[in-house]
C-alpha cells in the first residue's frame, strides 16, 4: 500500500474500490462517508484487478492519475492499494485486520454488492465492518463503470454522461501530423492519447481548454480510410476559429456528442465538403447551449 497519512488510532472511516469513472455511484459513497467522518480516507486499487487476474488490459474512463488527483478534490485522503495476485489470495478478514492496524479503520462505506477478499464475502454478512449503501440507479439499471464502458463505445455520450455525472473526456499531448488538414483549410491537433481509447471510431463535437479559455471543435477518430490509413487509429481535433500552435501541449478534451461515423471519400474535395457539413452541425450545436 502507499500510505498517504499516518496510523490513527481513532475509528476512521472510508470507502474502497477501483472506483473507474468517480461516477455518480461512487460519490454518493463518498458524501456518505464524509457525513460519517472529518477525514474519510479512499483505498483504490492500481493496477485494476482485472489486469492482475485475467492478464488483459481493462480500458479504464478515467486515467489513475486522475482518479486520485479527483478523489483528492473531493476531499479525500487516498492510499493507492498495489494489486497483485497474493493480494488477490487474502481473506476479508485478514484484509479488514490490516486496514485497522495500518490505518486504524473501522467503518468502510460501500455499495450493496460489495465483496470482498479470496473468500468474497458480502458486505452484509459483516455488518460490524460495513455500512452499506443502496445502489444508484438510471433507467431501471444500477449505474457501473462497464454500463458506462458500453455506452461510449457505441457512442452514447449522453447516456455515459447521466452516469457519470460530468461530460466524458480524454486527455492526451499534441504531436506532429503530416498537415493534411491545414492544407485543405480545416487545421487540426494531432493527439496522442494519455487516456485510454473507449469512444467508437467516428466523428464527435468537444469542446477544448486552451490557456484560459475554452474552444469547440471536432474530433475524428479513425483510421483516415480516404488517405489510406488502415491499420493505424489516428485522434485529431480541429478546433473552430483557432489557428494557433498547439505542439506538445496536454489538451483536456470534454465530448459532448457523437456527429457521424467515419466515410471513405474517392478524393479530397469530398472530405472537404463534409467537414464543412460537419462544422454547420457543430455550430447548430452551439446555439443550442445555454449561454
Amino acid at each position: 500500500m502507499s500510505r498517504l497519512s499516518a496510523p490513527s488510532t481513532s475509528k476512521r472511516v472510508g470507502c474502497i474500490g477501483v472506483f473507474d469513472g468517480l461516477h455518480r455511484g461512487h460519490r454518493r459513497l463518498f458524501v456518505k462517508a464524509k457525513r460519517m467522518s472529518a477525514s474519510p480516507l479512499a483505498f483504490t486499487f492500481y493496477p485494476h484487478p482485472c489486469d492482475v487476474l485475467t492478464g488483459r488490459h481493462l480500458p479504464l474512463i478515467l486515467p489513475f492519475d486522475m482518479r486520485v488527483k479527483w478523489m483528492r478534490r473531493l476531499g479525500l485522503e487516498v492510499v493507492v492499494i498495489k494489486f497483485t495476485r497474493d493480494l488477490s489470495r487474502m481473506t476479508a478478514r485478514k484484509f479488514l485486520d490490516l486496514l485497522k492496524q495500518e490505518y486504524g479503520i473501522r467503518r468502510l462505506v460501500v455499495g450493496e454488492d460489495f465483496r470482498l477478499g479470496s473468500d468474497q464475502v458480502p458486505a452484509k454478512d459483516l455488518p460490524e465492518w460495513f455500512e452499506v449503501v443502496p445502489r444508484l440507479c438510471w433507467r431501471g439499471e444500477e449505474i457501473s463503470a462497464s454500463r458506462i464502458r458500453d455506452a461510449l463505445a457505441q457512442g452514447d455520450i449522453d447516456s455515459a454522461r447521466s452516469m457519470l455525472g460530468y461530460i466524458p473526456r480524454l486527455w492526451g499531448r499534441v504531436v506532429r501530423g503530416e498537415g493534411v488538414g491545414r492544407r485543405i483549410g480545416f487545421p487540426t491537433a494531432n493527439l496522442r492519447l494519455a487516456s485510454d481509447l473507449l469512444l467508437k471510431e467516428g466523428v464527435y463535437i468537444v469542446r477544448v481548454s486552451v490557456g484560459k479559455g475554452h474552444i469547440w471543435g471536432l474530433m475524428s477518430i479513425g483510421r483516415k480510410p480516404t488517405l489510406g490509413e488502415r491499420d493505424r487509429v489516428f485522434v485529431e481535433i480541429h478546433l473552430v476559429g483557432f489557428d494557433g500552435d498547439l505542439y506538445n501541449r496536454e489538451l483536456e478534451v470534454k465530448v459532448y456528442r457523437f456527429l457521424r461515423p467515419q466515410i471513405r471519400f474517392d478524393n479530397m474535395e469530398g472530405l472537404k465538403a463534409q467537414l464543412k457539413r460537419d462544422v454547420v452541425q457543430l455550430k447548430a450545436h452551439i446555439r443550442r447551449q445555454p449561454v
